[in-house]
């Protein structure tokens, strides 16, 4: 956060344009700027135009620097970057030099004086020393980064000058707030301040005023004259400041903000800046006149795209004042502001961006000229005949096209699209469509020739594919892989054309032309005449398209994977799990853009959208944002949250995250594994790939590729939790169905892929797809991120013992334990589909200890040696309750049983923790150590008991029990170790509609109530309502009641159904010491 005295500033991304968005009156290049912090005076009283003069520079290490002015009306002036010790995280750090200049000018034929400081710099510094060097004159101010601020005033009176800018980036570099400010009094005295930036390049910046190259100080003193009319009313500024701070390696993009206020002429407010990592896509930097800690983190430049977003600013003014002395001011402002630019978010047809900023070499890095082509989205589309309209006809006989009827309704219902809120035409690849084009008169075949264009993706191009001009026939068949145009009815002036695309198109949105040509007698070239439709076409996977590589041959497969709006997503423990309501809605709007606008995001090429693979990898990526990329969700699993965030544990679909997330573009707060599997569920069936969630109870989290899952234990028994792998209660990923023409023959069908942050893949959160049946066959060598999923599912749990000079020994393996009942919705039920052996083979088997094998020869692990294990004399079983309710007593046993002839003792300890369902332990509950003598062939248990009490105080909302047991054989020396988890039963959530009837436009009330099952009562919390078919999509209501122990907390609300057909409503409730409270119901809505 950068702050400055009484200016706010918003930074926005790659460049931006001052308000209207024209040609402005000052252009600009980044610049870089030093680490010196330093203010100078000319050494003479004033600087007649004409002449030379020497300036001062003042600073604590004596630097070199000058001050001349060359001819009439010029000046200018270096400073070398010597200072770099001042305490440079206070003020600002980088390399290179920084170029000052000002320009002498005759106001009223008085000489001016000049003087140059920095307005960050606190009053009680101070710098001394000078020295003279000769400079060329310049025209560039200080340090302009971004916008300039220009005032300028007199006595008695005070007016003010408007100056923009219009940077264009071409580098990597990191912004920080700057202003220009110049002051001229009627006296002929003039000053100028620039708090400077940082950057890693030294690239100069030029102005220019109305097509005239010249200084800012140029300008402003241009308009002194103005100033010194003693009539003339105070004005309001008017400048520009960037949107954002970020540090650019991505094409840039524009946003500006204009803002309108009066500011006092100068501040001794230091301006103190954090130098914490600047994401360059959803962290808005904001700015005030406060000064603030700073922070000594490295600024850091991600890889990943830049978006923009519309944020709300705010500002206020004050009057221009006219004293010399320092004004202190922590006025902010507040004005309305209009965001315009690169992304346009907000646009009706949900474009990703208003792509005309957004620069081809962003992601180049620093020294672009010369290596790549620099040019707007807007000026290639400009500059691309292919893409141009006529507005006229040229000739009396010329064919035009009037009008298209796109037949949008039975389009629609024939491509299984007519669930979509999106009133766009939105069609299959694969599959004809038909449209009729409306001509200025009867369509002659003899003489006229018709050619259909589609044009995708923000730089449409016949040559990459993505400009399709298809010729329209008369007989003309499918061909395969490629557009057809067939003409199957003429009607006046009307053609009825059905349209084929291939089944490999590329998906998305897509601009549609007419072009027609006319043969015209004596006229020796033929006219022609392109016209655009208004509307895109939105084109989708096919998984009804036999050629479509998400091909799904069962219809009921594909309405439950590809047009299911709601499902349940399985959590618990193998032990006891319950399906969780999931209200996908992929149909919604906000559902589809949100997807095509995450694939521009993640800056997945646009030929390559049309590979599914590519696509469900950039979907898998984009929808975390723990690597600070721009995606949706971020991931937390600490238990606490702030209040203006949302559990991971009350959502209750994707509908409520998207439109929060599509309202101002920044990352929803929080997330976990079965939050980020319901969003990618929807953004893929949205897209049309045939995709489902899966979960995985007592999922592994191999973090070294070792195939294994190691514990570890002191020689006392105590755990070491800081050393080991986790373990999940459960895990969700998805997976989708495609074939992998990337992979060898075989491995079509479900591919697992994880956007859940666990690990990166190519430095990226995200994780496939794999191969499922890759997976089972431990070719955990074939792309993407097989071994880890591998490890999910089939590693094997190792417990080592710790010795006190830290030496370890394997004490257990549990080759059984991890990837328990693999789970997801069945097709067509509630039911749960058990999916482990598509994953693996039978646990023990010998096709199971192949794949592993397999596995390990690909892992980091090469010592086998470990499996090498003694013979046990004494039997060990750990046994825990497979249910228990939330807020009852709970029994562990450790059973043991001698199978030799002679006696033996068993010492150990038992150890009872709070964790989460992630396998991490946040805090102990209880201890008990035991040694136990058993006779020849003798059984005993021992029990631990676990109150309620005990753990509730410490159990946050979404805690469970860990405990873990080691036990060891005096005599023999044998070692037993285990752990397990439990999770607490929670209660339903049950609905019933109280009053009205389902129909649709008419309201109905529901109720939802659920008994409290905790000892002590509830206060507080929330309830948080999705829909899919009606009217609040979603829907937040607070408890405001005190439920008693063995009470019913309960709320109502209404619900408009908009379409016929099952309504289904999904509730979750939340509160301090209760979560995972949920329930999920469908009602039939008639006409």
């Amino acid at each position: 956060m950068y702050r400055s005295s009484g200016a706010y500033h918003n930074s926005r991304a790659a460049g931006y344009t001052a308000g209207s968005g024209r040609s402005n009156d000052y252009s600009a290049k980044p610049v870089s700027s030093t680490s010196s912090v330093y203010s100078y005076k000319p050494s003479s009283s004033s600087i007649q135009p004409g002449t030379s003069a020497t300036a001062s520079l003042t600073g604590s290490r004596s630097p070199s620097a000058s001050y001349i002015t060359t001819g009439a009306n010029r000046s200018s002036g270096e400073l070398s970057s010597v200072n770099r010790d001042a305490d440079p995280s206070r003020w600002y750090s980088g390399s290179g030099r920084t170029y000052d200049s000002i320009r002498s000018a005759d106001v009223s034929g008085k000489p001016v004086v000049y003087s140059l400081s920095n307005t960050s710099q606190p009053s009680a510094a101070t710098y001394t020393g000078s020295s003279t060097r000769p400079v060329t004159s310049t025209v560039r101010p200080a340090g302009s980064y971004g916008s300039v601020r220009a005032s300028v005033s007199s006595q008695p009176t005070e007016s003010s000058v408007r100056l923009k800018t219009q940077p264009i980036y071409t580098s990597s570099y990191s912004l920080k707030p700057f202003t220009v400010n110049s002051t001229a009094t009627s006296g002929g005295s003039a000053h100028f301040s620039t708090p400077a930036g940082t950057g890693s390049t030294s690239v100069r910046d030029t102005f220019s005023a109305r097509g005239t190259p010249r200084t800012i100080a140029s300008y402003a003193s241009e308009r002194v004259s103005e100033a010194n009319q003693p009539t003339r009313e105070p004005r309001t500024s008017s400048y520009t400041v960037p949107a954002r701070t970020y540090v650019n390696t991505r094409p840039t993009e524009s946003r500006s903000a204009s803002y309108h206020s009066s500011y006092p002429t100068s501040s001794s407010r230091p301006i103190t800046t954090s130098s914490r990592p600047i994401p360059c896509y959803d962290q808005p930097v904001m700015s005030s006149s406060q000064p603030e800690t700073s922070s000594s983190r490295s600024i850091t430049s991600p890889s990943r795209p830049i978006t923009s977003y519309t944020r709300p600013v705010t500002s206020s003014s004050r009057p221009i004042t006219s004293s010399s002395q320092p004004v202190t001011s922590s006025t902010r402002v507040v004005s309305s502001t209009t965001l315009t630019g690169a992304r346009n978010v907000s646009s009706a047809d949900g474009n990703a961006r208003d792509e005309a900023e957004r620069v081809r070499c962003g992601r180049l890095g620093e020294g672009v000229s010369g290596r790549a082509i620099v040019i707007s989205d807007r000026e290639f589309r400009n500059n691309n005949k292919a893409l141009t309209t006529s507005n006229h006809q040229k000739h009396a006989e010329q064919l035009t096209t009037k009008n298209i009827d796109l037949h949008k309704d039975e389009n629609r219902s024939n491509h299984y699209t007519d669930k979509y809120e999106h009133t766009n035409l939105i069609v299959r690849r694969g599959q004809d469509f038909d449209v009729t084009v409306i001509f200025n008169r009867p369509y002659d075949a003899s003489k006229d020739t018709v050619t259909l264009q589609f044009a995708v993706g923000y730089r449409p191009q016949e040559s990459k594919g993505t400009i399709i001009r298809v010729p329209v026939s008369l007989t003309r068949d499918y061909v395969y892989g490629a557009w057809s145009a067939k003409i199957m009815q003429t009607n006046q002036e009307s053609v009825r054309l059905q349209i084929t695309s291939p089944a490999d198109a590329v998906v998305g949105r897509c601009h549609f032309y007419v072009e027609t040509k006319t043969s015209v007698p004596g006229v020796e070239k033929e006219t022609d005449f392109r016209y655009q439709h208004p509307e895109e076409i939105i084109i989708l996977f096919n998984p009804w398209c036999k050629d479509d590589t998400v091909y799904l041959d069962q219809q009921t497969s594909r309405e439950e994977y590809v047009l299911n709006d709601s499902g349940l997503i399985w959590m618990g423990t193998a032990k006891r799990n319950r399906g969780m309501p999931w209200n996908f809605g992929q149909f919604e709007d906000v559902s589809l853009n949100t997807c095509l606008w995450l694939l521009e995001r993640g800056q997945l090429g646009t030929a390559a959208r049309a590979n599914p693979v590519r696509v469900t990898r950039c979907i898998s990526a984009m929808a975390n944002f723990n690597d600070q990329d721009g995606g949706v969700l971020f991931g937390r699993w600490d238990n606490d949250y702030p209040k203006d965030t949302t559990a991971p544990t009350a959502w209750s679909g994707s509908v409520a995250i998207l439109e929060k997330f599509w309202q101002k573009k920044i990352v929803v707060k929080f997330a976990q594994c079965w939050v980020f599997s319901g969003l990618v569920t929807t953004l893929l069936r949205a897209i049309g790939i045939p995709t489902r969630s899966v979960t995985n109870f007592a999922s592994a989290h191999d973090s070294d590729a070792s195939m294994t899952v190691d514990f570890h234990f002191d020689e006392k028994g105590k755990p070491l939790k800081d050393m080991d792998d986790s373990v999940w209660n459960f895990h969700v990923w998805n997976e989708s169905w495609f074939k992998r023409p990337d992979l060898p023959d075989g491995h079509d069908g479900w591919q697992a892929h994880d956007a859940t942050p666990q690990e990166t893949s190519f430095g990226v959160f995200r994780c496939g797809p794999a191969s499922v049946k890759a997976i089972k066959q431990g070719e955990v060598y074939l792309p993407f991120d097989s071994s880890f999923v591998f490890a999910e599912v089939n590693g094997d749990r190792v417990f080592w013992e710790v010795g006190e000079n830290g030496s370890m020994k394997v004490i257990r393996i549990d080759k059984k334990c991890i990837g328990k009942m693999i789970s997801t919705k069945a097709v067509g039920s509630d039911d749960r589909d058990d999916v482990t052996h598509q994953y693996k083979h039978p646990e023990g088997s010998v096709q199971e200890r192949r794949a592993v094998e397999m596995a390990y020869k690909y892992s980091s692990r090469k010592d086998q040696a470990i499996y090498g294990l003694p013979t046990e004399d004494v039997k060990f079983s750990f046994e825990m309750p497979d249910d228990v309710p939330i807020g009852k007593n709970v029994s562990v046993s450790l059973k043991m049983k001698n199978t030799t002839y002679k006696s033996r003792t068993v010492g150990g300890k038992i150890s009872a923790m709070i964790g989460f369902y992630t396998g991490i332990s946040c805090e102990d509950l209880k201890e008990e150590d035991f040694e136990i003598t058993l006779d020849p062939w003798e059984e005993r248990s021992f029990v631990v008991d676990i109150p309620a009490a005990l753990y509730l105080d410490k159990c946050k909302a979404d805690g469970g029990l860990k405990i873990y047991v080691k036990a060891t054989v005096k005599e023999s020396e044998q070692r037993f170790a285990s752990y397990d988890t439990i999770e607490f039963q929670k209660p339903q959530i049950n609905m019933e509609i109280t009053r009205g009837e389902a129909r649709v436009g008419q309201d109905f009330e529901v109720k939802v109530s659920f008994v409290n099952p905790l000892p002590v009562r509830i206060s507080g919390g929330k309830w948080y309502i999705e829909t899919s078919g009606a009217n609040p999509k979603s829907k937040e209501i607070p408890n405001s009641a005190i439920v008693p122990e063995g009470k019913e907390a309960q709320t109502t609300f209404k619900l408009t159904p908009y379409r016929v057909g099952v309504c289904r409503v999904s509730v979750t409730f939340r509160a301090d010491m209760l979560s995972g409270v949920y329930g999920m119901s469908g009602v039939r809505v008639r006409e």
